[in-house]
């Protein structure tokens, strides 16, 4: 199982939660979803995408940046398979 967005808080949360059960914890430093997925990258049969801009403020002042993240980074978490 691959996670993610595991730095942030619903993905923090996820992790703990999957704790032990195999799961690949990516946090931004491991996989900026902005990027093409690391060569060798395995989701395994899931993948639980947490990794989002969530910050409205910011985003507004930003959109290029929030769409790249939420946007472009789901188009890149989806090209796994």
């Amino acid at each position: 199982m691959l996670l993610t967005g595991a730095g942030g808080q619903l993905g923090r949360a996820l992790a703990e939660e999957f704790a032990g059960d195999g799961v690949i914890a990516a946090t931004r430093e491991a996989w900026d979803v902005t990027l093409p997925a690391p060569e060798g990258l395995d989701p395994g049969s899931l993948v639980l995408h947490a990794a989002a801009w969530t910050d409205v403020d910011g985003a507004e002042n930003d959109p290029q940046g929030a769409a790249a993240v939420n946007a472009g980074g789901t188009a890149n978490v989806a090209a796994l398979g």
